[in-house]
């Protein structure tokens, strides 16, 4: 056996193994009939490529193990159907549907959903993945990888990747040379203020009932607009801030108001709103990973805001702006997981005035797409149109619900959530987080105060 595809599993990945957790990437694809045989010699030459495609876990070890496996993933699964919009009703059915935690066999599932008589040839990959392997960027690179080596095959550009060498686990990715005595007194920190969160009396709003591991799952699958999109990016580049920061503030201002509305005895004019974040370790390090391989690099933390009544849209923004320079900046973001074991278990995650509201933000790679979205071919093209993801079982033992935000020709929303019994309130509850994202380039001087009204 190869050692280098041998490493003990770290806290983050045994967390998503014993829970099961998937990642499921869906890709919306047009303008070609795809081949099965070609497709599976391309997901071949992928898996050849991406050492973290070919580890699966052994959890009866001492310690538990990653070792390499012969046979990593399912066989493709093929789907066809006359209604365009079946696939989302797939999607459903796929959230609840988790990878089996076994060595063989488990790593990917990749299923091809055909739609029938559609002049634009429109086709929806589904591309699941074991958390413990994958993250939700990664989706994003196995779909470039496949396409990529599937387009070469019929005439498109050569593929110029590089074998991949297997990477340590983020714990030891983020420290190879160990703690420091900073890092250490950083940790201490963080640990220590995690108690004295633990010891407020907070009050929990909306509560989402936790029945059982097999708890369902639902999701809300939703598109921007590709104008809307131009004009988004326009607004933040004139005002010298990025996509992600517009979008944390119109989750926040949409987030307040909710928590307005349903307490009444908070602060009337001052709101302290703080949320838990997925962050993307690959390129906040000092190695730089890109965007090249498929491996569980996020690190879940708190970023806190404060606004009043009239603070206006813009400011906010550039509120979020100044605190994420300073999270990033002190590094913070690393050493969250390290020193909170217990994070898995934590079901609140949004906090308004120290009241606890159920959420969790999950923004994945917004702004520019990284790859080309057209594949050539020899007589045409494949078009990458959008990704959204979804996966389980993020909630309710994680998160109460999840916002994930895909960025190619224009914004892609996934909202992932377990308790049915809100499907209403959470629909517009999105409806309201989506109108604020769309529309930005109209707020600018939207006072909090305004848009309560």
């Amino acid at each position: 056996m190869d050692k280098r595809f041998c490493r003990e599993l770290s806290y983050m990945e045994r967390s998503c193994l014993e829970d099961r957790n998937t990642v499921c990437t869906i890709a919306e694809l047009e303008g070609h009939e795809f081949d099965c045989t070609l497709l599976k010699k391309a997901l071949d030459r992928t898996v050849d490529l991406q050492p973290n495609l070919r580890i699966g876990p052994y959890l009866n070890e001492d310690p538990p193990m990653f070792k390499e496996v012969k046979n990593p993933y399912i066989d493709i699964i093929y789907k066809e159907t006359d209604n365009i919009d079946d696939w989302k009703s797939y999607a459903s059915i796929i959230i609840n549907d988790r990878l089996p935690v076994e060595p063989e066999k488990t790593l990917f599932r990749f299923t091809i959903f055909k739609i029938l008589n559609n002049p634009d040839k429109k086709f929806y990959f589904f591309l699941e993945m074991n958390h413990a392997n994958s993250d939700g960027t990664s989706g994003m690179i196995l779909l470039h990888n496949i396409l990529s080596y599937y387009s070469n095959y019929l005439g498109g550009e050569e593929c110029n990747f590089k074998q991949l060498e297997p990477l340590p686990s983020s714990d030891r990715f983020c420290f190879p040379n160990g703690l420091t005595t900073t890092d250490k007194s950083i940790i201490d920190e963080i640990q220590n203020k995690r108690k004295l969160d633990k010891s407020e009396k907070v009050t929990l709003l909306n509560p989402c009932e936790i029945r059982n591991q097999e708890n369902l799952h639902y999701c809300i699958l939703e598109d921007g607009n590709k104008e809307n999109f131009l004009k988004i990016k326009n607004f933040c580049k004139e005002n010298n801030i990025t996509v992600g920061n517009m979008i944390f503030a119109a989750y926040y201002f949409a987030t307040a108001k909710f928590g307005y509305e349903k307490l009444k005895q908070i602060d009337s004019n001052n709101f302290e709103v703080t949320v838990d974040v997925d962050v993307n370790l690959r390129d906040r390090t000092d190695i730089k990973l890109g965007y090249n391989h498929i491996a569980l690099f996020i690190s879940i933390n708190e970023i806190k805001v404060k606004f009043t009544k009239q603070t206006k849209f813009l400011e906010l923004c550039k509120i979020v702006k100044e605190k994420m320079a300073e999270f990033f900046k002190n590094k913070s973001f690393i050493y969250e997981n390290k020193s909170n074991p217990g994070l898995k278990n934590k079901n609140l995650d949004c906090v308004i005035n120290q009241q606890f509201i159920p959420g969790d933000l999950n923004i994945s790679n917004i702004g520019a797409y990284p790859f080309n979205n057209v594949y050539k071919l020899s007589d045409g093209t494949i078009k990458l149109n959008g990704l959204k993801c979804i996966g389980s079982p993020w909630t309710p033992f994680f998160s109460n619900y999840v916002l994930l935000i895909h960025s190619v020709t224009f914004l892609n929303y996934s909202f992932v959530y377990s308790d049915e019994r809100n499907t209403e309130f959470l629909k517009d509850y999105l409806k309201s987080i989506i109108y604020l994202i769309e529309n930005c380039y109209q707020f600018e001087s939207l006072t909090f105060d305004e848009y309560l009204r």
